[in-house]
């Protein structure tokens, strides 16, 4: 078996498709900046055009490349992606996208970064555009803000890059969200996940000359003297435009809120990891049965804002997946399902304050090809 994933952000369109052991066996993203597609506070129509062109083309690849199974999911972006964007993508492309909370995505970063599951002291950021999503490893817990670099250019930023009094504002703001008990515990190290953060990794190494690879490991100090340049000097437009240019108008508030949480919680060492939910939620499809299981024991505990998650040990993480049934196989090439995704999907599960024990394994929410539409 095969699975994909089909991902929406506010900056790119995302693809992951993996095998039955959750090995990832090819990735692609595709920079989109939908901002700069709005139109009276909406998606314009060609911003819904240029979406359905990406999706399009990576439903393309995920036939190509064998896929039994397309899952199409959506962050949170009410502005940007409205029920009526998402039916006329529908439409267009035959995929429902679901949306993810903040919680969801919390519950998805963890289980994308968790070869550093058990690790005492360590905590895995993830600066989305709409939510921030914070891990304690060690502790198996999660704390989800509602604030995202969209949220804080909107809100405090003219222009594409912040005066010394709107950095000001806005780090004023950002601290104001991080006073709770989370923010108070001790952490050695620190983890940047996502795009964005990504992303801003990209620009300090090219900054200080380094080597983005695995063993590469940001300090405090140098990452002040990074943000310093990066909402001062003129010369950080380069930077963006050469690493992110569909994050021109948001790349600002993703600093400011990276900033504003390293300055809190002073890890010695920052790492980076090109992970994101797409990895998470993949790992996820292939092992449902048992990330279903933890989820249901879990969600049931959490507060409004926070998500517990559990800590799975590497080798239980992916385990193999059961034969495929002869009415469920796909033929090698697939494409997605005329019908929309039952409403009681497992993403669904993961977000739903009334969550209880799961007798049968969750209703696989996947859209799968019909015989006609394959020929």
């Amino acid at each position: 078996m095969k699975y994909s994933v089909i991902k929406i952000t506010a900056g790119s369109v995302e693809l992951a498709v993996g095998d039955s052991n959750g090995k990832v066996l090819h990735k692609e993203r595709k920079p989109i900046s939908l901002v700069s597609y709005v139109e009276n506070k909406r998606l314009s129509e060609r911003g819904v055009e240029k979406l359905t062109e990406i999706i399009n083309k990576f439903k393309e690849i995920c036939i190509e490349r064998g896929a039994d199974e397309i899952h199409s999911i959506a962050l949170e972006l009410k502005k940007l992606l409205s029920a009526e964007v998402l039916d006329s993508i529908y439409m267009a492309t035959g995929l429902k996208f679901k949306k993810l909370s903040g919680k969801a995505c919390a519950y998805y970063d963890s289980i994308s970064a968790e070869e550093f599951f058990g690790r005492e002291n360590l905590v895995v950021i993830n600066t989305g555009g709409c939510v921030t999503t914070l891990s304690d490893m060690g502790n198996i817990f999660s704390r989800v803000v509602k604030m995202g670099s969209v949220k804080i250019c909107s809100d405090f930023i003219k222009n594409v890059f912040p005066s010394k009094k709107e950095t000001q504002n806005a780090l004023d703001c950002i601290e104001k969200k991080l006073k709770s008990g989370f923010f108070n515990r001790y952490f050695s190290d620190a983890v940047i996940i996502g795009d964005v953060s990504y992303a801003v990794a990209q620009m300090y190494a090219d900054y200080f000359h380094e080597k983005l690879d695995k063993e590469f490991v940001m300090t405090r100090k140098k990452l002040n003297e990074f943000f310093k340049f990066f909402l001062g000097d003129s010369q950080r437009s380069a930077l963006v435009l050469k690493y992110a240019p569909e994050r021109l108008f948001t790349a600002a508030g993703s600093v400011l809120i990276l900033k504003a949480i390293l300055k809190k919680l002073k890890p010695a060492r920052i790492y980076v990891r090109d992970y994101s939910v797409i990895d998470g939620y993949l790992r996820a499809a292939v092992s449902g049965k048992l990330y279903q299981k933890l989820r249901d024991a879990n969600i049931e505990h959490a507060e409004t804002e926070e998500v517990l998650t559990v800590a799975v040990p590497k080798e239980k993480a992916a385990p193999k997946a059961a034969p495929a049934k002869k009415s469920v196989a796909a033929k090698p090439k697939v494409t997605a399902a005329k019908k929309p995704a039952p409403k009681t999907s497992a993403v669904k599960a993961a977000t739903s304050n009334k969550t209880s024990a799961v007798k049968k394994p969750a209703a696989k929410t996947t859209q799968k090809p019909t015989k006609k539409e394959t020929e």
